[in-house]
């Protein structure tokens, strides 16, 4: 796809995307907002229908956008010892942006702004989800569960904050803000079942060097205020590094504690 035609077609579902948030905004109300995965059946499929109607039906399978990726060569260290297939990574998952986004217009678990309903706006954020980082498509340690090889990009889905293993058991997957994903589980095993596969195996590299800051807050960063910390507030993620959002609510009692406290 030429650049022309990778315009044409992020304006065009920019413009899709007003056309949607227009015409169903009133019907997403906290109530469905806050619904979670795994909980009423109904009501997280109408929950979803409403999530990926922004960005994950432009970017996902079989979307006008499918193929489009930035890929600026970010891999990660196991990339080294692994002899099979590997993969890229979207970075930042378009479902979960499609409900930030519409939780910012409404204001829900973040201050509102309805500024961010443009054309350039809603374009950035739809190339947002075009980053990407090369992964090995399976585990070469197994899995602790049944000791098979799983899918990378599966098991680091099941720590980002809305997923449903992350809702129901915290305790094995730990959700944790989108752009700090790779460093917590490269570094931690706390929370984290598949440690064994994750921990010294997820350093982002570049150029045969470790990714500099920069670049990782150009990677996993977005271009809307307020992401990391709706996530924090919303579905009780953690953030390293950052003492005014360590202090976040403990997954144990939905009590005000730190991250260290959290596995005591």
């Amino acid at each position: 796809m030429n650049q022309r035609e990778l315009d044409r077609r992020v304006a065009n579902c920019a413009k899709r995307i007003i056309d949607f948030v227009q015409d169903r905004l009133h019907r997403w109300t906290k109530d469905l907002s806050n619904a979670k995965s795994g909980a009423d059946a109904l009501e997280t499929n109408r929950k979803r229908e409403y999530t990926r109607s922004i960005f994950y039906d432009k970017v996902g399978t079989g979307a006008p956008l499918c193929t489009a990726t930035t890929n600026l060569g970010y891999y990660i260290n196991s990339i080294y010892s692994y002899e099979g297939k590997t993969i890229l990574d979207h970075v930042l998952p378009p479902q979960l942006l499609g409900e930030y986004f519409l939780d910012k217009l409404c204001g829900y678990h973040t201050e509102k702004d309805i500024s961010i309903l443009t054309i350039e706006k809603i374009s950035e954020l739809i190339r947002n989800c075009f980053k990407v980082i090369e992964v090995p498509d399976k585990s070469s340690e197994l899995s602790v569960l049944d000791s098979k090889p799983k899918s990378i990009n599966l098991l680091l889905s099941y720590h980002s904050c809305y997923s449903k293993q992350a809702i129901k058991n915290p305790e094995k997957y730990i959700p944790i803000i989108i752009s700090q994903k790779y460093k917590y589980l490269n570094e931690h095993s706390d929370g984290v079942l598949n440690s064994n596969i994750f921990k010294g195996n997820l350093t982002v590299m570049r150029d045969g060097r470790e990714a500099t800051d920069e670049e990782l807050s150009w990677l996993f960063g977005t271009v809307i205020e307020g992401f990391d910390e709706w996530q924090m507030e919303k579905y009780n993620a953690i953030s390293l590094g950052n003492n005014k959002t360590n202090s976040i609510m403990s997954l144990k009692d939905n009590s005000v504690g730190n991250l260290e406290a959290f596995f005591e």
